[in-house]
């Protein structure tokens, strides 16, 4: 009788956090969420979690999004569910061409994975709207994340953090102190 009972506990608590599958008639996958809605389900969901040449475009000598409608991008929020986040970009053409989307995506995904890091309580981070672009009077990248997460007293809160990243590599952001010594240095070779 115990065993029975662990095993119905198991299968209802595995029922009760998992997301709901259903297939149309016309056969698209379409994930049920517990708030009442729904949305497709795509099994490319890496696909639609990277920044790619289709959403961007080139106005006079720089590369970017549609900054008024920019496109939608599906991220990992604290509890490694996909949601959907406003990605935007801008560079002049000719730093554009000196990176690649490789670099570019994991940008995104270093200042997402360290904002989540920052926060008193990561599992409750959901990425809103990203945004990268290269300055060219400093000679860096710089990315900030909007986003809401829950304060220590349980309330929904806004937030934003801002990393910058070196044009020669990524493997994290310029510290404070960094940024500093960089952005002092380029102003005293302009004098």
């Amino acid at each position: 009788m115990k065993n029975k009972m662990v095993i119905l506990s198991v299968m209802l608590s595995s029922i009760v956090y998992s997301q709901e599958m259903a297939t149309t008639e016309s056969g698209k996958k379409v994930k049920l969420n517990s708030n009442n809605t729904w949305e497709y389900y795509s099994e490319n969901s890496s696909k639609n979690s990277e920044l790619t040449s289709d959403d961007l475009k080139e106005y006079s000598n720089s590369i970017s999004t549609d900054l008024l409608d920019p496109p939608t991008k599906l991220f990992k929020d604290g509890e490694d569910n996909l949601v959907k986040v406003k990605v935007k970009f801008s560079a002049s053409s000719d730093r554009f061409k000196e990176t690649d989307f490789e670099r570019i995506n994991l940008m995104y995904n270093t200042s997402l994975d360290w904002t989540k890091r920052k926060l008193k309580n990561p599992y409750s981070f959901e990425p809103k709207e990203m945004d990268l672009s290269y300055d060219d009077d400093n000679g860096i990248w710089w990315c900030r994340i909007k986003y809401v997460a829950k304060n220590s007293y349980g309330g929904e809160v806004a937030g934003s953090s801002f990393f910058t990243y070196p044009m020669e590599k990524v493997y994290r952001p310029y510290s404070d102190d960094e940024l500093l010594d960089i952005t002092s240095k380029r102003k005293k070779k302009k004098k």
